[in-house]
């Protein structure tokens, strides 16, 4: 088993906190009805976006203390693509959906910071990705954090 470099364990823990550092200042001064508006070309708006941080923050964080907290769990597969219309995303308040993605990233994050840097390879098995590690995970959820920022900053035209 090779165990995540401290360098590394605290770069993910650096880009995990950043996300809501970045989402803030994007939506920062902007007016409810641009946060409301949607994307170009029928892409998703920002709101939408900031209801997707807030749910996959909440999935994540749920399946990181499953993996901190058992051996080796079964992660259950969610089928996400229905969530704006089933989690009626377009009529969500836009900074409350920040505000609970912001406050749901500080506890994984004070998770991550306290988890001994071992705990990283303690794993789970997940349907689609396979046996997946905490730190592999975390690398997905940075890697996705970065695509919702890009989204994000589509849906308000910077």
């Amino acid at each position: 088993m090779t165990t995540i470099d401290i360098q590394d364990r605290e770069d993910l823990i650096e880009s995990l906190e950043q996300t809501p550092v970045l989402a803030n200042e994007l939506v920062a001064d902007q007016e409810d009805a641009q946060l409301r508006k949607a994307g170009p070309g029928g892409s998703l708006g920002a709101v939408e976006v900031l209801s997707y941080l807030r749910d996959f923050e909440d999935l994540f964080l749920g399946r990181l203390m499953l993996m901190v907290e058992e051996d080796n769990p079964r992660i259950e597969w969610v089928e996400d693509s229905l969530w704006p219309i089933e989690r009626d995303y377009v009529n969500q308040i836009p900074l409350l959906m920040l505000h609970e993605f912001v406050e749901m990233r500080s506890q994984t994050v004070q998770i991550l910071f306290n988890l001994p840097i071992a705990d990283w390879e303690r794993s789970g098995r997940h349907p689609a990705m396979g046996q997946v590690t905490i730190r592999r995970y975390v690398e997905r959820v940075v890697a996705r954090d970065r695509e919702y920022l890009d989204q994000l900053r589509a849906a308000l035209g910077q």
